[in-house]
């Protein structure tokens, strides 16, 4: 092992290093079931919006409205569940400052979740919305937004922690590995910069995997033991997962590689097929 190999083990951590969290909100801050400034929607598909809560009979514009009160606009994907009833008034806090997107805390509840370790790592490595490095994301995959009014400004990416909570492709095995294959294949989020530096923390784990099985020596079993030490840091920012996954990494690694390819080979033979329809798939 090299100084390559170093730098390879420390970017994943580097990649999810800056992972703030919803602060407490103010004392004065409560968000009610029935607060009218407030609107919440839950997005069902791209096609319908559906309300989770009562809305206003009429619209608020998102303006000052005479009683001097703004409306916030929250929207929360269907997987998304809101573990703490501080999390609206977290949001609404942050909503005085800034637009927020939250990242949701990844819950794992059967064994055959852990399959989805890669993935998620993936996922919230490459938005560069984390990282130590001054990176600028670009599209965020995350599952809630808020907005106040109509000064979107900069927005925050948030951490889900404890408080806001999602859990992906509940129905077994076969639903997570579709899953997963319809959205890896979509790569437009991920920042040039993140993506290049997940790509070589992911190959080093690989790499180390094979060293360990070919030539099970001590110093080979410190490296992978150093791998597994980091892929633990960086999910202990983003999810909860089994430990023991963890510590056989290799196998959630070869999972995700093997979907990262059948994904590859669903898009090219889209493309072909379009091609031959005199369409372009983008």
């Amino acid at each position: 092992m090299d100084f390559v190999s170093l730098t390879e083990l420390v970017l994943g951590p580097l990649m999810l290093a800056r992972v703030p969290h919803l602060r407490p909100a103010p004392g004065g801050i409560v968000v009610r079931p029935d607060a009218p400034e407030l609107d919440m929607t839950v997005i069902a598909s791209p096609a319908q919006i559906t309300s989770q809560r009562p809305q206003p009979k009429h619209v608020i514009e998102r303006d000052e409205s005479p009683d001097g009160t703004t409306s916030m606009l929250v929207t929360i994907a269907p997987a998304v569940t809101l573990a703490s009833p501080e999390a609206l008034d977290r949001i609404a806090a942050e909503l005085e400052h800034h637009a927020v997107a939250v990242y949701p805390w990844q819950k794992t509840v059967k064994r055959y979740e852990a399959l989805s370790t890669f993935f998620v790592l993936a996922s919230a490595m490459t938005t560069g919305a984390f990282t130590v490095l001054p990176l600028r994301p670009r599209r965020i995959p995350v599952s809630v937004r808020g907005v106040k009014g109509e000064r979107i400004g900069k927005l925050k990416v948030f951490g889900g922690g404890h408080i806001v909570a999602e859990r992906r492709y509940a129905d077994g095995v076969r639903d997570l590995v579709d899953g997963w294959t319809r959205r890896i294949a979509d790569t437009r989020a991920a920042h040039p910069v993140a993506l290049l530096g997940t790509i070589a923390f992911f190959f080093g784990a690989a790499v180390t995997a094979v060293r360990l099985i070919v030539d099970p020596s001590w110093a080979n079993f410190g490296w992978y033991a150093a791998y597994v030490f980091a892929i633990s840091l960086c999910l202990r920012q983003v999810g909860k997962f089994a430990r023991l996954a963890t510590a056989i990494y290799p196998v959630t690694l070869a999972f995700f590689l093997a979907i990262a390819v059948r994904a590859s080979f669903k898009l090219r033979a889209a493309r072909v097929r379009a091609a031959r329809k005199g369409t372009a798939i983008r």
